[in-house]
């Protein structure tokens, strides 16, 4: 059965559901993090609402992680993180030998991934303190609050390749392939990633 778009309604189960499989590829992730269970007889809430915590929690190697799944159709606005998001993924919980790594997991694009839309669907994997370094050069030099996918004549943009998607894009490290119905990175990338998290 061919791949169909995704409908806005569906966009943020989809990229949910596609960041899960993804984690199960590289480590052991826990199911989503929901805003508070409230019990159906009673009213209380069975599991309390931790305001702005990561989408999901895994391992990733030995380490824990953070991480936080944005999408879009053609960019990302930096207001998708609140500042609550923004102070869970910057803690470094440490207790002993555990330490937390901050990812944000990033989809553009509502159409099936293997179309030759514009729309096609592409992932990112970026180390959170990575993505902070790019939120400020976009916000101070380029004077623009988003990230977009490509580069159009007429954006207020000084650097064409700030983008994430295409051949001169700085990004291109950080893209992951779709096999087998799922995103997946292979190993020695993946430990490049944790070692720039770090």
């Amino acid at each position: 059965m061919a791949e169909r778009p995704i409908t806005p309604r569906g966009i943020e189960r989809t990229y949910g559901i596609e960041c899960f499989h993804f984690l199960q590829t590289i480590g052991s992730p826990l199911p989503k993090n929901t805003d508070g269970i409230q019990c159906t007889r009673c009213k209380q809430i069975v599991v309390p609402n931790y305001k702005g915590r990561p989408d999901y929690q895994s391992t990733i190697g030995r380490l824990g992680a953070f991480v936080e799944v944005k999408g879009g159709v053609d960019r990302i606005e930096f207001a998708q993180i609140s500042e609550d998001q923004r102070s869970w993924l910057d803690q470094e919980q440490t207790a002993k030998e555990f330490r937390w790594l901050s990812f944000i997991f990033i989809i553009i694009g509502v159409d099936p991934v293997n179309s030759r839309s514009v729309n096609a669907r592409r992932s990112w994997f970026i180390p959170w303190n990575t993505w902070k370094l790019i939120e400020e050069k976009m916000k101070l030099e380029e004077g623009v609050a988003y990230l977009p996918r490509y580069y159009v004549k007429g954006m207020r943009m000084k650097k064409r390749e700030i983008q994430l998607d295409g051949s001169e894009s700085p990004f291109r490290k950080y893209a992951l392939e779709w096999k087998d119905s799922g995103w997946h990175i292979d190993s020695q990338r993946l430990q490049e990633l944790i070692k720039e998290s770090m």
